[in-house]
């Protein structure tokens, strides 16, 4: 039974992460949908989750930590100097929260709401600091580095998060390329 129920679980979420992935706005997938494309019933979706945003939450957290790994054994690969393997990952990571903009916001704010060691946001820091650890070296200790990289991963959330104000105030877009590819260049220039 315990097996069945696990099987379930699992197919729910692999049913609802892809429906994220194929749909740009998250608030349109609806229970009934992921009943109905999971093969169970509204209440086992229930019984398992409790709510749409629980179960939500959990393939967000999936896909982005999938990403993240990805992003990982690629950093590993490159061969580029510390600091151009950390611009070339934000950049490649902020491509990301272009490209799937509903997920990224729900993982953000997932994230600053329920803060774990777990999260998101807590695993992209992990290779960030790596490739900061990397370029400092022993010039810098690692609260330093802490520091230096949440501002770096902070002012690209607010970049993104608050695109529509910052497009107003200062001109940025976010959402295109070559400014954000700037914008990156700049924030770390002017950081480390």
């Amino acid at each position: 039974m315990g097996k069945n129920k696990d099987t379930v679980r699992e197919r729910i979420i692999q049913t609802t992460t892809q429906l994220i992935i194929e749909n740009n706005e998250i608030k349109d997938i609806t229970i009934r949908e992921i009943a109905a494309k999971s093969k169970v019933g509204v209440g086992s979706i229930n019984y398992h989750f409790q709510t749409k945003e629980n179960l939500i939450d959990i393939c967000i957290l999936r896909i982005i930590s999938q990403f993240i790994n990805e992003i990982e054994k690629l950093y590993e690969n490159l061969d580029l100097n510390p600091i151009d393997k950390l611009r070339y990952v934000f950049k490649t990571m902020s491509s990301f929260l272009v490209q799937n903009p509903s997920i990224s916001k729900t993982s953000m704010i997932l994230d600053l709401n329920t803060a774990t060691l777990n999260d998101n946001t807590h695993q992209a820091s992990n290779l960030h600091f790596k490739a900061l650890k990397d370029f400092y070296g022993e010039q810098k200790n690692d609260y330093e580095i802490f520091v230096i990289l949440h501002i770096i991963m902070s002012s690209i959330q607010v970049a993104f998060l608050r695109n529509n104000t910052i497009k107003a105030d200062a001109g940025l877009d976010f959402f295109d390329e070559d400014q954000r590819d700037y914008f990156i260049d700049n924030l770390i220039d002017r950081i480390i």
